[in-house]
């Protein structure tokens, strides 16, 4: 019984072996400029008003990866502080959300919170399907969304679209 039991723990480790285990074929991610496309609302409604930003066939975005960390500087802007980028962890073709960017801006006499992640999942060397979620709520002061570059105040909003490296 016990040589039975061995043989069928080997044959069986052969067999996961052969079929490669629980290896994922794990895709590149490399730092780039990434053009963005099929922007679409993943959110009920858009009440950040940003869907047209992330449509625009010129937009594009930059992406820095250290290790399993993919940090994304959404305006491509190289000056942007670092509190404004948020970042994923990556791991087996997933992007979960890291560091949630989470600053002010102010607008005349008013404080507006912006609160912006990023998760999704790679399909491609250097392609990824990505959302986008946004959270803004005025903080402090007078203002109305007509003061800032929201459409309504507070807001919530989340995107989905794909990022593809661009030749640098």
């Amino acid at each position: 019984m016990r040589l039975r039991s061995t043989l069928f723990l080997c044959s069986s480790l052969l067999a996961i072996a052969a079929c490669g285990g629980d290896e994922t074929d794990s895709h590149d991610f490399e730092t780039g400029t990434y053009a963005v496309s099929s922007a679409a609302l993943a959110s009920a409604t858009d009440g950040c008003g940003l869907l047209g930003a992330y449509t625009d066939p010129e937009k594009v975005i930059g992406i820095s990866v250290d290790g399993d960390t993919a940090t994304f500087n959404l305006s491509n802007d190289s000056s942007a502080e670092a509190t404004t980028l948020p970042t994923a962890t990556l791991s087996s073709n997933v992007l979960a959300e890291g560091y949630e960017a989470n600053y002010l801006i102010t607008y005349g006499a008013c404080n507006v919170r912006v609160k912006r992640s990023v998760t999704g999942e790679l399909t491609d060397n250097n392609k990824a399907n990505l959302t986008l979620t946004f959270n803004v709520t005025k903080e402090s002061g007078t203002c109305t969304a007509s003061d800032t570059d929201f459409l309504t105040l507070p807001c919530d909003s989340s995107y989905n679209f794909v990022v593809t490296k661009k030749d640098d």
